[in-house]
């Protein structure tokens, strides 16, 4: 039987006991995403190119989206990391909750805190994104946030075109 109470306490004891190793994952994928941003703009302002920053943001996006599925993708892998040792199997499951409220407590953090941790980076590359830009007089300021979370439209067409290139190349 589910039970809210011990499904609220689960989540308090593994985020008490993996603080370290969530705050690690979510410190390194934010940094992930960030780095792309950085490095362009400083080697535009080691080159001296700075006032020719160029005004797209796609370049950025579409690494940052594959960071992203990169980081989901190897996040579900660790759902079960408390198993990985004798001693984290011992204290999971004689933690007094079901299986199903243990289960469901690491779904939603691979799900929802992965999401999460990945829009925070996102905004945070934002962030500094248009604080270079602001660094030149009179550049255009696009987001890198609403590239990303918007133009999901132009991203399925994108996918759409390539998988059906990837079939008729398949068919030959």
């Amino acid at each position: 039987m589910f039970s809210f109470k011990r499904f609220i306490n689960v989540a308090r004891w593994d985020l008490t006991i993996n603080s370290k190793f969530y705050t690690r994952s979510a410190l390194f994928m934010v940094a992930t995403i960030c780095m792309p941003v950085c490095l362009s703009y400083l080697f535009k302002i080691i080159l001296g190119d700075l006032p020719n920053l160029g005004t797209g943001v796609r370049g950025y996006a579409v690494i940052i989206v594959w960071i992203g599925m990169a980081y989901m993708i190897i996040s579900s892998g660790y759902m079960f990391h408390n198993l990985l040792t004798k001693q984290g199997r011992i204290q999971e499951f004689t933690l007094p909750a079901t299986n199903l409220e243990r289960f469901l407590w690491h779904a939603v953090v691979t799900v929802v805190g992965v999401h999460l941790v990945f829009i925070a980076g996102v905004l945070l590359a934002d962030l500094i994104h248009i604080l270079f830009r602001l660094m030149v007089p009179g550049a255009e300021i696009n987001s890198i946030f609403l590239y990303v979370f918007v133009a999901w439209k132009y991203w399925e067409q994108q996918k759409m075109k390539s998988m059906q290139a990837m079939m008729r190349f398949s068919i030959w």
